[in-house]
């Protein structure tokens, strides 16, 4: 037997060892694609984040658009995505978590959010450290532009559900 010959056994399971690595760091990088396992880490249906959303503390809050920006809102979740606002009552900057970034960070973009911009914005207050914030169940430009990210009724987060459920929670805000 010839020293190639002898080695393939071993090349072939390393390089199937490098596979199974290599996959298992995609999976678990907080990133990828929309709605992918990876970057939902920590936003989970029952998570400690998840259940910080509490029906009994919704509100709409009405102010001006300042910005979309970047959000880890307990260590170890994986990269979110809010809105921050001006609250037109107070004109306080008022944070909006909106969702995990692989899943609500492309359609808050389509959304076309500019400086200044009337918007409202509907959730469930929580405290997060020494800050309030809202966890948002949708981003309204107005009566046709919005973004809806949680069943207003028990805050099931859009992210968690099956495509079916999904495409009937879409479907019944396309019939209202």
């Amino acid at each position: 037997m010839t020293h190639f010959a002898a080695r393939r056994p071993v090349a072939a399971c390393l390089t199937l060892l490098l596979a199974v690595a290599l996959a298992s760091l995609s999976a678990c990088d907080g990133g990828g694609a929309k709605g992918s396992p990876g970057g939902l880490v920590g936003w989970e249906k029952g998570s400690a984040f998840d259940q910080k959303y509490n029906v009994a503390e919704f509100d709409k809050i009405k102010g001006y658009f300042v910005k979309i920006s970047d959000v880890t809102p307990l260590p170890g979740m994986a990269e979110g995505s809010a809105v921050v606002l001006k609250d037109r009552a107070d004109g306080e900057p008022v944070t909006v978590i909106v969702g995990p970034s692989s899943f609500v960070h492309e359609d808050l973009e389509k959304l076309g959010l500019r400086d200044g911009e009337r918007i409202n914005a509907y959730g469930a207050w929580t405290r997060l450290g020494d800050k309030d914030v809202l966890i948002a169940t949708k981003i309204k430009k107005n009566e046709k532009e919005f973004l809806k990210v949680r069943r207003t009724k028990d805050g099931m987060p859009y992210w968690s559900m099956s495509k079916e459920d999904l495409a009937k929670e879409r479907e019944a805000m396309a019939d209202e």
